[in-house]
């Protein structure tokens, strides 16, 4: 089983520079082209993960469960913190 070999002129230009470089230039190229790619799959999979346990514990909620302020303390919702103290003149 042969296929035929399609020119693409990117693909091309990019052989043809790559095969200008020295052995350790092309040896760093691909070594980080290989991180690269896999840092962007590693991150790919990291994001579905994410989307699909959200999406898990979304339906897994009770319906009258509100979602949870994921804000920090000091960020809370507006009265929050007068809420949580009594008034001055209270005391």
């Amino acid at each position: 089983m042969t296929e035929e070999y399609t020119p693409h002129p990117p693909m091309d230009a990019l052989r043809t520079a790559f095969s200008t470089l020295g052995l350790q230039q092309k040896a760093e190229f691909v070594v980080e082209a290989a991180f690269t790619t896999f840092a962007s799959g590693v991150e790919a999979a990291g994001q579905a993960l994410s989307r699909e346990l959200d999406a898990m514990f979304a339906a897994t909620r009770p319906p009258h469960t509100p979602e949870p302020d994921r804000r920090p303390a000091d960020e809370a919702a507006p009265g929050a913190a007068e809420a949580a103290s009594p008034p001055l003149e209270d005391l």
